[in-house]
């Protein structure tokens, strides 16, 4: 199986400053987008400051961390730039995505107007990525941990999530941890629906909010397929041990929540596509297409064995079911465990409704 040979063009190679510049832009985006309903909500703001680096070869990563008391920084792995943009620019070129785009749109599909929504959904990604890190900051995730490790006696200058993203510490247990990359994720799904159904915005890009759920949907599936189409360890930690849990897992439950905030923001069910099409057409394509753009895009790199049937064995019914006591928990303890270090509600108590963040509109 290869791309499509229309396709094999879009490998674009960026140098720092310009990935600097965008990201940045990125950031301030998101970040004024959060700190316009802290300031409505309780009178504050946050500083964070966006920087790319080079922390995880070339895998798709960030991580989000503390300055000082109210200021504090996300950085992007500067290969994640790159992979994520030449993965959109290539999608939007295979037929199947050309169809379902025809079949939303009903228009011609000029080289120009597809170039744009690969535009589109290499934004949308990037924006995934960076509301998730600032779901660790806004919700008191890095707070948090910042003080666990100081009363365990970790040194200040540590970073409060690992880049390694393979040690529960031993000061939070791992059910904890796992709970924490759930609520940042929601928080990344509310704010993209706020963002991106929210009617200036459509009428912007040209698109109603069915075709922008559509784009946020497969941009959701491209961003956890491409960093689990990754390195395939030799030797498989079990994710009970892990601050993260499997990136399948974590995309049905971000899709999930995506159709949650659009009915609640919305006030209105989602009727453009169920969820049958994204499990059983949308993630399927994806992942196999992931697998090609992957082994073409790292074609040098012999040693990283990327498959589709990569860590398939963690969605078995042994871990689904360690998986759904992580949620259980999740609504359970965590509004405790964050309480007095959370910018944002985390848990509804009256209703025990994720994603209370939903509040904070637009």
């Amino acid at each position: 199986m290869q791309l499509t040979k229309e396709a094999e063009p879009y490998f674009i190679t960026f140098e720092l400053e310009e990935v600097e510049k965008r990201f940045n832009n990125v950031v301030n985006f998101c970040v004024t987008y959060v700190n316009i309903n802290l300031q409505e909500y309780k009178g504050v703001a946050l500083r964070i400051s966006p920087i790319v680096g080079f922390f995880r070869g070339d895998e798709i990563a960030a991580f989000a961390d503390r300055v000082y008391e109210n200021s504090y920084s996300i950085e992007m792995n500067m290969p994640s730039w790159s992979v994520i943009y030449n993965f959109s620019h290539n999608i939007v070129l295979q037929p199947p995505i050309k169809k379902l785009f025809y079949d939303y749109l009903q228009r011609e599909l000029t080289d120009d107007l597809l170039a744009f929504y690969a535009e589109v959904i290499n934004d949308m990604m990037i924006k995934i990525l960076v509301f998730h890190e600032l779901g660790h900051i806004y919700n008191g995730h890095i707070d948090y941990i910042k003080q666990k490790e100081k009363e365990y006696g970790v040194k200040e200058d540590s970073k409060a999530f690992s880049t390694s993203g393979k040690k529960a510490r031993p000061f939070i247990e791992p059910n904890v941890w796992q709970a924490l990359e759930w609520n940042a994720d929601d928080f990344s799904a509310t704010r993209m629906v706020g963002i991106f159904t929210h009617k200036e915005n459509l009428n912007h890009l040209g698109i109603d909010d069915c075709f922008s759920m559509f784009l946020m949907v497969i941009s959701a599936i491209s961003l956890y397929t491409l960093m689990e189409m990754g390195i395939k360890a030799n030797y498989p930690v079990n994710y009970k041990e892990q601050e993260h849990l499997p990136k399948r897992y974590r995309l049905e439950k971000y899709v999930d929540t995506l159709f949650q905030a659009y009915k609640y923001i919305l006030n209105k069910e989602f009727g453009g596509f169920n969820k049958k099409l994204v499990t059983e057409t949308l993630i399927p394509f994806f992942e196999t297409n992931a697998e090609c753009f992957m082994k073409s895009y790292f074609e040098d790199y012999k040693n990283i064995s990327i498959s589709i049937d990569n860590n398939k064995e963690e969605l078995d019914d042994a871990h689904r079911k360690y998986y759904e006591k992580v949620d259980r928990d999740y609504m359970i303890m965590l509004k405790k465990e964050l309480e007095g270090y959370a910018f944002f509600e985390v848990v509804d108590n009256e209703t025990l409704f994720k994603g209370e963040i939903l509040k904070l509109l637009y």
